[in-house]
């Protein structure tokens, strides 16, 4: 016991460090990304819970248990990598506790409060959604507060469960795509059919799971630390059919350039990267709140969409000037990836353009939450705004590399004044078309005027 009350007192340093690291993301972006996805969602969640009571869908309310138990099958199975890396420590921070004088069981249990802690947010998601379907009023504190004990013991229960479940599968060598598949098929197939039965089994589930990890750190762990180490690697070979199809559609080196920046933004390179997402998300739920708060017509419900949408796609694709500014003093990032000078730009203005795809259904969902009629129009604009805000924003990039702010003003400024003619404008208006022309003509110079703006060092 001493050594696990040493392992807790290292998480709870650790976990006190990570708190004042990602204070703002937690306290200040977290809150507006889930309020900003709550006013987007709240009017499907709540008509959804509205039919499921008044028995629009019975047989959702019949096989309720079934389902939340093929729920919690899909989400051990999501969370299964990165439940085998904290059980078989691939890390190096976490492997360098095995060289110290600590029992199995020690990490045994140091492993499922990790678990069971990242399991949390499961927790906040399930109390969420029950404040969301309860509708307008007070029963949405009553819902939540009804639910936020249910909610945390499941989180306990997934957090143990999957620990279990990963070390069980990799001793039995499931862990390939097609027999992890079938397993999970199974899985889901069978919490379904035994319906109600799911609530006694559960906690069954967790003490086989508690009995599995506990067990596995006693016996085959260490020897089951390669076939975990494989069972990772071969997940992370999906990526290079990504790659491959990158480098046949962009051309291997501005493909390998653009999956590059990709995944830097995927990792978190800069606290850019969460301040992006969370206008992206933001944006679309204020624009659909505004909508039934003010009573807005059809066509300013319309319009607010598409603002909303060409907000939410320069935010994102904002994420490039981040990234020029961030590879500037490190110049081998650009050169390890084996493009030219000449293919930059157009490396980057394909980054922008990815990284604003989810502008467009977040532009979706805003349009119909507001009530905006939806139509092959309204479909083409939100496709045009993203398209467009996404390359100007894209391909100015460089144009004031050195003062990145100034930069994101004149890409605001241009970025989304073009993207905004078209969306406060229809066809049979003159500059519905000036729009057009805008883009067209605004991209064939910037892509030249980008290439000059390029250099390797400063």
């Amino acid at each position: 016991m001493r050594g696990f009350a040493l392992l807790l007192r290292l998480r709870a340093r650790m976990g006190r460090r990570w708190l004042r690291a990602e204070s703002f993301s937690i306290f200040v972006m977290a809150p507006l990304v889930v309020g900003g996805a709550s006013l987007i969602f709240e009017p499907f969640i709540a008509d959804a819970a509205r039919g499921l009571r008044e028995g629009a869908l019975p047989w959702i309310a019949t096989n309720a248990a079934g389902l939340a138990g093929a729920v919690a099958v899909a989400v051990i199975v999501a969370r299964l990598s990165g439940t085998i890396r904290d059980a078989y420590a691939v890390r190096e921070a976490d492997f360098a506790l095995d060289s110290l004088p600590i029992g199995p069981m020690a990490l045994a249990h140091d492993l499922l409060a990790r678990r069971v802690a990242k399991a949390l947010p499961v927790a906040v998601a399930i109390v969420i959604a029950a404040a969301l379907a309860a509708g307008e009023g007070s029963g949405r504190v009553a819902a939540a507060g009804s639910l936020a004990i249910p909610a945390l013991l499941a989180a306990v229960g997934v957090g143990i469960a999957e620990s279990g479940a990963a070390m069980l599968l990799v001793h039995a060598r499931l862990v390939r795509p097609v027999k992890l598949a079938a397993v999970a098929v199974l899985a889901a197939g069978a919490a379904f059919a035994v319906g109600s039965f799911v609530w006694a089994l559960a906690p069954a589930v967790v003490a086989g799971g508690y009995a599995v990890t506990i067990h596995a750190f006693s016996s085959w762990r260490m020897t089951d630390r390669d076939a975990a180490r494989y069972a990772l690697a071969r997940a992370r070979r999906s990526s290079t059919a990504v790659e491959r199809l990158a480098g046949r559609m962009l051309g291997p080196r501005i493909g390998a350039q653009v999956l590059r920046d990709i995944r830097l933004v995927r990792r978190g390179f800069s606290s850019a990267v969460y301040a992006s997402i969370g206008l992206a998300v933001v944006l679309p739920g204020a624009a659909a709140w505004c909508a039934e708060r003010f009573d807005l017509t059809t066509v300013g419900r319309s319009r607010a969409a598409g603002a909303a949408t060409a907000g939410a796609s320069f935010a994102l694709a904002a994420l490039t000037h981040a990234l020029v500014a961030y590879e500037r003093p490190r110049v081998w990032i650009d050169l390890v990836s084996g493009v030219s000078r000449q293919e930059i730009p157009r490396a980057r203005l394909w980054t922008a353009r990815l990284l604003a795809a989810p502008a467009f259904p977040f532009g979706v969902l805003t349009a119909v939450a507001a009530g905006a009629p939806i139509d092959l129009m309204s479909i083409g604009t939100l496709v045009w705004v993203t398209w467009a805000t996404a390359s100007l924003t894209g391909v100015l990039c460089y144009e004031l590399k050195e003062r990145p702010a100034a930069g994101l003003l004149l890409s605001a400024v241009l970025a989304g004044g073009v993207s905004l003619i078209i969306v406060v404008n229809d066809p049979s208006e003159i500059m519905w078309y000036f729009g057009l022309f805008a883009y067209v003509y605004g991209m064939f110079h910037l892509e030249a005027r980008a290439a000059d703006k390029v250099a390797w060092a400063d």
